[in-house]
């Protein structure tokens, strides 16, 4: 059938009229059209997916490494890190500690979970070292979110009402709004 399509439109387009031709390319430009927007759709889809997956996947990990190292959160896993004793108290407070601190404690997450105890971690980052000796070799490779964008880690601090957890989110803004 294909075959037979292809084999008029070829004839239409050498031999034939150009209404016939028209026609058909009028056809095919309806069907892009319709499909077009579906296609996308599912695309956005599969990003959210794959990014809930990644997010899914990380804390299994994270909750490993700190079964591993006996530790209830990543606050109480590190001896130091950038911002540890820092104490928020207003928006813009945290805001600044946002801006500051996320880009560091994101590579500090990225090499603890790819490479367990044998972790280079940056500068301001300490781990004690009976605590790194119980850690795994390797939690999981992470690498970027659906859109390019390295996923975002936040270990703290957190204001004085704020559960001592790590925080993680991809750049999607709203991703319920996809839907």
């Amino acid at each position: 059938m294909v075959k037979t399509f292809w084999r008029k439109f070829c004839r239409f387009w050498t031999t034939g009229t150009g209404v016939g031709c028209a026609v058909i390319l009028c056809g095919i430009a309806i069907m892009v059209g319709l499909a077009a927007p579906n296609v996308a759709r599912a695309l956005r889809h599969a990003k959210v997916a794959r990014a809930t997956s990644d997010i899914n996947a990380v804390d299994k990990a994270v909750t490993g490494l700190l079964a591993d190292a006996g530790r209830r959160d990543l606050n109480d896993l590190f001896e130091t890190y950038p911002g540890k004793n820092r104490v928020i108290t207003n928006a813009a407070e945290a805001n600044a500690a946002l801006k500051e601190l996320v880009p560091l404690q994101t590579r500090a997450m990225y090499e603890l979970l790819r490479n367990g105890r044998n972790a280079k971690l940056p500068e301001g980052f300490t781990i004690d070292d009976g605590v790194r000796l119980k850690l795994g070799p390797h939690y999981i490779d992470l690498g970027n979110d659906p859109w390019g964008n390295p996923y975002q880690f936040y270990i703290g601090p957190w204001s004085a009402d704020a559960p001592n957890t790590v925080a993680m989110r991809s750049r999607v803004q709203n991703p319920t709004a996809l839907h």
